[in-house]
């Protein structure tokens, strides 16, 4: 039995012994037993408060759906990454202001691949070679109605074309598919109706 254990055996002592013991020795008694036990309660506290908010946040609803929104995040990092494919650009103007006759919509990744399975370079040259037809015979009609109920990149084509015969028939078409384009500048159906209408030569012949 060591000195303290003395110490504190005796102050019970006197407290059982002396009905006043207790008031005279209180004040030494519990100085004695906080000097002895309350470091080893306050080393014991902080870890149980750890461990006790701990469970508490695991547990919680809102760690559990913040875990759930992280890993939905993931997956669908994962799927974008290996199901979507990068598009092309918009079109853009050539040197001399016109709108680039050819355009390739077929997203990058899937170009090469398609040119294998469907022939799609042979077609854009085709299409691209039936435009330059109705071109060289100025077959304004034709390419207006290319504009009515052609595809989207056909449409940017022929509006070029229109747009180098300054074929003033086209500019009711031309006007309405540039209010309707929502594409970034420039507007290439606008474009073209400018370059009409700016237009001083005769609408039947070519540049």
């Amino acid at each position: 039995m060591n000195d303290r254990e003395s110490q504190l055996n005796e102050l019970f002592d006197k407290i059982s012994d002396e009905p006043s013991g207790r008031a005279k020795h209180k004040e030494a008694l519990r100085s004695e037993m906080l000097e002895r036990f309350e470091p080893a309660a306050i080393r014991l506290r902080p870890r149980e408060r750890f461990h006790k908010r701990a469970k508490r946040a695991i547990l919680s609803p809102a760690t559990a759906g913040l875990a759930a929104c992280v890993l939905a995040l993931l997956i669908g990092h994962q799927l974008a990454t290996r199901f979507v494919w990068d598009t092309e650009p918009a079109p853009s103007l050539d040197s001399a202001g016109g709108v680039s006759l050819k355009y390739d919509f077929m997203p990058s990744a899937r170009l090469k691949e398609a040119e294998t399975e469907v022939g799609y370079e042979d077609s854009v040259d085709s299409e691209n070679g039936r435009l330059e037809e109705m071109l060289q015979s100025k077959d304004i009609d034709g390419l207006v109605e290319i504009l009515q109920n052609g595809s989207f990149g056909d449409k940017i084509a022929a509006a070029k074309l229109l747009s180098d015969m300054g074929a003033q028939e086209a500019l009711p078409e031309l006007e309405r598919l540039g209010s309707e384009w929502q594409g970034g500048e420039p507007n290439p159906f606008s474009t073209a109706a400018e370059v009409i209408k700016s237009s001083t030569f005769d609408p039947t012949s070519t540049r």
